[in-house]
C-alpha cells in the first residue's frame, strides 16, 4: 500500500490528480502501485498508476485535496516563502 503525506491510501480512496485536473478513486493495487481510476463518458475509464508519495512517472500528481497554486508577483516571493517556511516549522 502506498502513502501520501504520511497517510496510507486504501482502495476506495478519492485522490486529486493534477495532470488530469480531476478526482479519481483508488481502484486496486498492483504490487506496491495504486491504480487510480477516472470515469469517462460511455462507461469507459482511464487508469493511472500512482507510486508512494503520489508520484506517476516520477512527477508528483496525486493529492488528498486540490493543491493550492499561487501565481505570486516576482518581487513578493521571498516574503511568501518565509511565511510558508514558518508554517512548516510549526508542523501546520
Amino acid at each position: 500500500m502506498i502513502s501520501i503525506a504520511g497517510r496510507p491510501v486504501p482502495v476506495g480512496t478519492p485522490l486529486y490528480n493534477m495532470t488530469m485536473r480531476a478526482w479519481g478513486t483508488v481502484h486496486s493495487y498492483d504490487g506496491g502501485v495504486a491504480i487510480l481510476r477516472f470515469s469517462l463518458p460511455n462507461d469507459r475509464h482511464r487508469d493511472v498508476r500512482i507510486t508512494n508519495g503520489g508520484f506517476s512517472q516520477g512527477v508528483r500528481v496525486a493529492y488528498w485535496h486540490v493543491p493550492l497554486v499561487l501565481d505570486l508577483p516576482e518581487n513578493s516571493v521571498a516574503r511568501y516563502q518565509h511565511v510558508i517556511d514558518t508554517l512548516v516549522q510549526e508542523n501546520f
